[in-house]
């Protein structure tokens, strides 16, 4: 090979080189822009979903508490088998009344006789 065609083909080269460079350069560069602009994005969305965790969390441990309190005032309410026993007590109770009240009213028709008598009693003397 001569030297000029060595030249030309080390010149060829140097112009590829050069243009090789300056385009994988001009590609790195957008390449750097698109993966920041990904990167920020990325970021946002990690933050806003680190509130939006943390909004979470707090609602679960408002939550917590209230089923908390709910499970202290559930435990001192009666079982079914106990509002059933004091349902039946509760139903002897108003039997009983019942016959206190049947039992009770000669008393009280003696009592009113007796008031009667007196008050007309009152008015002779």
């Amino acid at each position: 090979m001569e030297i000029g065609s060595i030249a030309q083909i080390g010149s060829l080269a140097l112009a590829a080189l050069a243009l090789l460079v300056s385009v994988l350069g001009s590609s790195r560069k957008g390449w750097e822009e698109r993966i920041g602009s990904v990167a920020k994005a990325s970021e946002d969305r990690t933050a806003a979903l680190a509130r939006s965790l943390s909004e979470t969390e707090r609602r679960v441990a408002d939550i917590d508490d209230r089923v908390i309190k709910m499970e202290r005032d559930l435990a001192h309410l009666p079982d079914n088998e106990t509002a059933h026993r004091m349902e039946m007590a509760i139903a002897r109770l108003e039997g009983r009344l019942e016959v206190m009240s049947e039992r009770l009213m000669p008393v009280a028709a003696i009592a009113t006789r007796m008031q009667d008598y007196l008050m007309g009693r009152g008015d002779a003397s």
